[in-house]
C-alpha cells in the first residue's frame, strides 16, 4: 500500500475553524480480533466564525467503521449524513 506524502500547510491558508471541540471522552475495548472505540465528542460552533458555515466534517480516516452517529442524544439516519 503507497502511503500518501503529507501535505504542507502554509499559515497564510489558515482559517479560523468553524468548530471547537469542548469535550472528548474516549472508550477502548481492545479485543483479541476487533477493538471498538466509542468516542463522544462536545462540539459547538466557534462565535469567532464569520464564514457561515453550517457543515461539520467528521474525518475517521481509512478503514474504520461508523457504527452510530448521533446529535444531542438523537442517532441520525444513514441518509442523515455522508
Amino acid at each position: 500500500m503507497q502511503e500518501e506524502k503529507p501535505q504542507t500547510i502554509r499559515l497564510k491558508d489558515y482559517q479560523v475553524p468553524v468548530f471547537g471541540i469542548d469535550r472528548t471522552r474516549l472508550h477502548v475495548d481492545i479485543g483479541e480480533l476487533v477493538t471498538t472505540v466509542t468516542t463522544t465528542l462536545e462540539i459547538s460552533r466557534n462565535p469567532l466564525d464569520t464564514s457561515g458555515s453550517r457543515q461539520l466534517m467528521l474525518d475517521g480516516g481509512r478503514g474504520l467503521v461508523t457504527r452510530k452517529l448521533a446529535i444531542d442524544g438523537r442517532e441520525l439516519m444513514s441518509n442523515e449524513f455522508t
